[in-house]
């Protein structure tokens, strides 16, 4: 034991071991969707909990471990669950704090184990192989309890830091909804009136395949955000698929909206130093007539609550999220002179400079939250968080003991498995947009109907069903939304 501490630098009372020494990774079962009833006993996949049923797999506490998807993942449930097959699960022997366990398994990133190159997965013999240093039981429930009471306090830390953010996002909307409502209605114009071009790009044919690593960049909704263009992630195009493409060349003091999908509305200016650009069909260009109205304060206003409200009100709906040009061109805008417009958004950026400075702080103090956390776990498996405990159990004898429970678990696990019937599974056969809402008992979201039914792979089917079925009455959309995403149910259904 002096030597094995000597020769790999350990902490008195700790001994090295492989996770396979100690732990036993159970695959997760399957549990098809058309088998789940609703019940009190959360089902876990690789990534957390994904809905519930009225029987569990194992009892808890366990630990969950992604194995598909979320590689590496680790999840606790102090209750009984049913981890799927995407995962495995963990009991860990009564010897060993299970939540050392826990910390430990987090602490080690299992995801770095990932050698897959298409779908990720996490080879449990991998796992097996990674050494920790361990520590007696004692040593275990006394770092146990002071990484609970460390990370409880700093838990308490970051909530305030996220409420914080919380309200920045919430003040710097009510800086844009005030810095509007002083404006004339008498001054209203409608976009078409300020406008000396109007019109959305396409994806060139090939899709993805023809975007490129460098050349001209192509801007798509996922780059537009609030009043700020992020391309970090953008696609390219070559020159001369961009010179087919002339009728949408960005151009400086350009405004870029989004007009379909979840991101709708957002709404982004073109600086005066910006490059060559391009846009897809999901993003608009609105070029301002610079005698009419500031490329600015167009920008800012239509991110504004008031714009985004009537964004909201005038868009397609349920049967697919989307503006279209004549929505665009009869949307209204306060429009005071250019001087005033130019007060309106140096009084907005000022407010807003001082906003982001704030949040600035506020996530680097997050950051510096996150790295703590990983610094009190690296002390408290290297031996250093808590005052060893010197009159600990004879290591070698606790690892035998904790050997020997995981025998007498595995061979109750062999009882257990032969006196256990199966499941017969049913086989999950896809349903039309009916017979879902049918099985219902709440209205569904246009999104999560569209992934449920029977034409999940063809997006433009499904939303042509859905529309017949709005057109004859069958299905309709509950109001008033909630936020932007449609809700749907059948007609007959309250």
């Amino acid at each position: 034991m002096k030597e094995q501490q000597e020769k790999y630098n350990l902490p008195e009372g700790w001994i090295n071991v492989s996770l396979g020494d100690i732990l036993i990774l159970e695959y997760g079962k399957s549990l098809p969707k058309n088998s789940r009833q609703d019940g009190k006993y959360p089902i876990f996949g690789s990534n957390g909990i994904i809905g519930y049923h009225n029987d569990f797999l194992v009892k808890g506490p366990v630990i969950i471990i992604g194995r598909k998807g979320s590689v590496g993942s680790v999840h606790i449930s102090n209750e009984n669950c049913w981890p799927i097959d995407t995962t495995y699960y963990i009991k860990p022997a009564p010897s060993l704090n299970f939540k050392f366990i826990f910390f430990i398994l987090k602490f080690l990133n299992l995801s770095k184990l990932d050698k897959s190159t298409t779908i990720p997965g996490l080879n449990r013999d991998n796992v097996y192989e990674q050494i920790i240093e361990l520590p007696s039981l004692n040593e275990q429930n006394r770092i146990t309890l002071k990484l609970e009471e460390l990370f409880s306090s700093l838990e308490k830390s970051q909530q305030q830091l996220r409420a914080t953010i919380d309200q920045i996002d919430a003040y710097k909307q009510l800086v844009l909804q005030n810095a509007f409502l002083g404006t004339n209605s008498s001054f209203v114009k409608k976009l078409e009136e300020i406008l000396v071009f109007i019109g959305s790009g396409i994806t060139p044919k090939g899709g993805k395949k023809v975007y490129k690593d460098s050349g001209i960049i192509f801007i798509r909704s996922q780059n537009v955000h609030r009043n700020k263009l992020d391309i970090n992630d953008a696609a390219y195009i070559t020159l001369s698929t961009h010179e087919k493409m002339k009728r949408t060349h960005v151009k400086p003091f350009d405004v870029l909206l989004n007009i379909t999908g979840a991101s709708i509305g957002r709404c982004a200016f073109v600086p005066e130093s910006f490059k060559e650009a391009n846009v897809n069909q999901h993003v608009c260009i609105l070029r301002p007539d610079p005698q009419k109205v500031y490329y600015k304060y167009l920008s800012l206003y239509l991110n504004s609550p008031k714009a985004q409200d009537i964004i909201m009100s005038v868009q397609t709906g349920a049967t697919r999220q989307g503006l279209n040009y004549s929505q665009i061109r009869e949307l209204p805008i306060p429009l005071p002179n250019i001087s005033t417009q130019k007060d309106i958004v140096k009084y907005i950026e000022q407010k807003i400079s001082i906003c982001d400075k704030l949040y600035e702080s506020v996530t680097s103090s997050l950051l510096k939250a996150d790295n703590l956390r990983q610094s009190m776990l690296v002390k408290s498996f290297k031996g250093k968080l808590v005052d060893n405990d010197l009159n600990s159990e004879n290591l070698k004898l606790y690892i035998e003991r904790i050997q020997k429970e995981k025998e007498t678990y595995v061979n109750q696990l062999k009882e257990e498995k032969n006196s256990t019937p199966k499941i017969k599974a049913m086989p999950d056969t896809p349903k039309n947009i009916l017979q879902i809402l049918n099985e219902r008992k709440e209205s569904v979201s246009a999104s999560e109907l569209w992934s449920l039914s029977d034409k999940k792979d063809d997006i433009d089917g499904f939303y042509a069903e859905l529309k017949k079925n709005i057109d004859e009455g069958l299905v309709i959309e509950e109001k008033p939304r909630k936020g932007k995403v449609a809700f749907l149910k059948l007609a007959d259904k309250k």
